[in-house]
């Protein structure tokens, strides 16, 4: 019995690591104004290479030395950005997506710009509702801890 506890608690120590580091890679994706409309819900998904570079590729054009942020790696964070000519007026240009390791990339310098460059970084977490997907995983190792204990028994 005290193995079948102790096997359950490793078990449900391994998946609540998992599946924590799989919350932390999935990221809205979106790439132009009506796309990121925030009217609208945007899909996440697993960040990979792949959107990693369609994002970078994109921000380019207003930030410089964006080489690190699609580097391979093991841990991606989450970036929004957004800019308008001025402050109170619409959208222009608006982009969602994922870029590797956990710096914030809304810290690097970026080019001189006429209008309103906003930026949203977060690492490991859902840039749609950060209380919900911490609430969301609490919720999920919960019921596997009292499935696993159930079936121990």
């Amino acid at each position: 019995m005290a193995n079948n506890v102790r096997l359950t608690l490793v078990f449900v120590t391994i998946f609540g690591v998992l599946s924590k580091s799989a919350q932390a890679t999935d990221c809205p994706v979106c790439v132009g104004v009506q796309a990121c409309d925030t009217n609208q819900t945007i899909p996440s998904v697993p960040c990979t290479a792949t959107i990693v570079n369609q994002t970078v590729l994109q921000l380019n054009q207003f930030f410089t030395n964006l080489s690190t942020y699609t580097a391979p790696a093991t841990e991606y964070s989450c970036v929004s950005v957004e800019f308008s000519l001025t402050v109170n007026s619409s959208n222009i240009f608006a982009v969602r997506g994922c870029t590797s390791g956990t710096k914030n990339i809304c810290s690097e310098p970026h080019r001189e710009i006429n209008g309103a460059l906003r930026c949203i970084y977060n690492s490991g977490q859902s840039l749609h509702d950060r209380g919900h997907s911490v609430l969301t995983g609490l919720l999920l190792n919960m019921a596997v801890l009292i499935g696993a204990f159930a079936l121990s028994s």
